[in-house]
């Protein structure tokens, strides 16, 4: 296992609350747990600088995509309570990002061929559990996050079983970042590099 040590701090913005269960409705306002959107993406339609969305516990059998920009000084947090992102193995990406100024905290994220895409700016992913990630060996291969946009943190996340587990397999990563600050990170069972630098 392989990790690195630093401590960051996300801030709970107080603009507003959005709440995400598996028994809501994107039809709903989000508001209250008894309004709450169904899916994270049908939050992301509703969602303004500054707030915070709790997603509930559950596990939410599809894709998501967050386009949402936060600003410097009101982020947008997405906030797990135990929820779980999982989707069948594929070429299919479980969590494309292309929003900047956002937190996604404490997510366990599985399946496809990419966990968390993030192409978006000054985004923070903390303390998610990506696992289970891979879908047959291709010259592009996957990984557990990919990290393209600048001035980004990836903090306190656990990657395993990341990959597929053939000798000449080297095509799937921990995470693939451009300039990230990446700390305290646990790598276990991956095929390629725990961290791939672009």
């Amino acid at each position: 296992m392989f990790k690195q040590r630093r401590r960051v701090v996300v801030e709970t913005p107080v603009e507003g609350t959005l709440f995400v269960s598996p028994n809501g409705s994107d039809d709903n306002d989000g508001k209250t747990i008894k309004t709450a959107f169904r899916t994270i993406t049908g939050a992301d339609r509703h969602v303004k600088p500054g707030y915070t969305v709790i997603v509930l516990r559950g596990t939410y059998i599809y894709p998501v995509s967050t386009r949402t920009d936060g600003q410097a000084r009101k982020r947008i947090l997405w906030k797990s309570a135990q929820a779980s992102i999982v989707v069948p193995p594929g070429d299919v990406v479980v969590w494309n990002n292309i929003a900047s100024f956002v937190d996604i905290l404490g997510f366990r994220i599985a399946g496809g061929r990419v966990g968390l895409r993030n192409l978006g700016h000054k985004v923070t992913i903390v303390d998610c559990d990506f696992h289970d990630i891979g879908w047959r060996c291709t010259t592009e291969g996957g990984c557990g996050v990919y990290s393209g946009g600048q001035g980004c943190t990836i903090h306190g996340c656990s990657f395993s079983n990341i990959g597929v587990f053939d000798p000449d397999c080297k095509t799937y990563h921990g995470m693939v970042a451009a300039g990230a600050v990446v700390s305290d990170n646990a790598f276990e069972r991956i095929s390629g590099a725990p961290i791939k630098w672009l």
